[in-house]
């Protein structure tokens, strides 16, 4: 998982603010759903003509609640959570979650803030 294609870091008069893209996050959270099922790796291997299927394969991304728990722990230290790309929350899971980051960092003293014209729905 490279954070820098979906969580960037900068100072603003003095806060650290971190930015979100949610669209970028949506992509590696849906990938981490096909890619990293709990027996996609093992069920390929078992299979007596595993060696002429394409291996399964084998990306940076972690599953769902590693990547999730990762975005959480990275911006638990800043002072601002920007968040872009709000039309990507349209899956109930990814915006609940995203729902729950931005009321925790809420309830730990950060300020949420949404990219120009952009407001929270849910």
């Amino acid at each position: 998982m490279n954070r820098r294609d979906f969580l960037t870091f900068s100072s603003d008069g003095g806060f650290r603010v971190a930015e979100l893209s949610c669209e970028k996050l949506y992509m590696l959270y849906s990938d981490a759903a096909q890619n990293f099922g709990p027996t996609s790796a093992v069920r390929s291997l078992q299979s007596p003509d595993w060696w002429g299927e394409e291996p399964p394969s084998v990306l940076d991304t972690a599953n769902r609640v590693s990547l999730l728990n990762g975005v959480t722990k990275s911006v638990s230290d800043a002072d601002v959570l920007v968040i872009s790309g709000r039309g990507w929350l349209q899956d109930a899971d990814f915006a609940t979650w995203v729902s729950k980051l931005l009321t925790d960092f809420d309830n730990h003293g950060g300020q949420v803030r949404f990219a120009r014209g952009e407001q929270y729905g849910g």
